[in-house]
């Protein structure tokens, strides 16, 4: 949870996903840049678009999530706290329904790439 919020802000938002089954859990996350703010940010669609490429420039991903885009599948691998693991897979609409918190974590100057 971020401590304060400059609801004028333009930058770089950096999205927190939590994925839970039972008490398994694991978490990605992501920038999103331009002009939205708040609740626009919370928006669970950053999968329909979603390409492993993408998922690779993710700043959080302690649960191996990934897409496998010949099978068109999502896949991660869920851990509890006494470390064992859960893998789960699929769709969109299937992960929707693991997703238990969305939240914006940061926020930061948007970097040009190179």
């Amino acid at each position: 949870m971020i401590s304060s919020y400059d609801p004028n802000f333009h930058g770089v938002h950096t999205i927190r996903v939590t994925f839970m089954q039972w008490d398994y859990i694991g978490h990605v996350s992501f920038g999103i840049g331009g002009n939205c703010k708040g609740a626009e940010l919370l928006d669970f669609t950053f999968l329909a678009v979603t390409l492993q490429e993408d998922i690779d420039r993710y700043s959080e991903n302690d649960c191996q999530f990934s897409y496998d885009e010949e099978n068109e599948v999502y896949t991660a691998v869920l851990k509890n706290a006494d470390g064992d693991t859960l893998e789960v897979e699929g769709d969109e609409c299937d992960f929707k329904g693991m997703a238990v918190a969305i939240e914006i974590t940061g926020t930061g100057v948007k970097h040009d790439e190179k």
